[in-house]
């Protein structure tokens, strides 16, 4: 059990990656999933499969 605890993290930031590159076969990367606005190329550097903007993710 308790491997699954570390595997766990990892796992949520596949899927995360994975979304995002869904977004980027469907035209989508780079914008906010909530509110449409572009995602500042800072915040792409630091986080890249971030489907959020920085307001929307406060």
């Amino acid at each position: 059990m308790k491997c699954w605890k570390t595997w766990a993290p990892l796992k949520q930031e596949i899927r995360a990656i994975e979304a995002a590159l869904k977004r980027i076969e469907e035209g989508e990367y780079g914008y906010c999933v909530k509110c449409g606005a572009e995602i500042g190329q800072d915040r792409l550097d630091l986080i890249p499969w971030t489907p959020f903007c920085r307001d929307c993710a406060a």
